[in-house]
């Protein structure tokens, strides 16, 4: 038998793990997935995820990887900064991005030697 988990644990982990997200779908297979997948690629929408290309029965269906699976759990986390910059004052947040633009000046010169 295999143990139930219920949404309210999944919610709790996630927040312990700084997660922000969360998300339960059924693992049934859905045609109209399949479809979206192939439309989604064709159009190019997943840039230079080249590795998206490949196996894409496989990735239309969860199924199709996990026999026995019954849900999906995704788990999502923001990458936008915890402070609103537009709720600074401006000349913080002129001298937030001129940080920012002198950390990405550095970058690319080290990358680039």
């Amino acid at each position: 038998m295999t143990p139930s988990i219920s949404r309210d644990w999944l919610e709790d982990a996630a927040r312990r793990h700084g997660l922000d997200a969360l998300g339960v779908a059924p693992a049934d297979d859905d045609p109209a997935l399949k479809a979206r997948l192939a439309e989604f690629l064709a159009a190019g929408h997943h840039g230079d995820m080249l590795w998206l290309e490949g196996r894409t029965e496989e990735r239309a269906s969860p199924r199709t990887l996990w026999p026995d699976v019954r849900s999906v759990i995704m788990f999502g986390m923001s990458y936008a900064p915890h402070l609103d910059p537009c709720a600074m004052p401006r000349s913080r947040r002129s001298a937030s991005s001129r940080s920012m633009r002198r950390a990405r000046i550095i970058t690319m010169r080290s990358s680039a030697a």
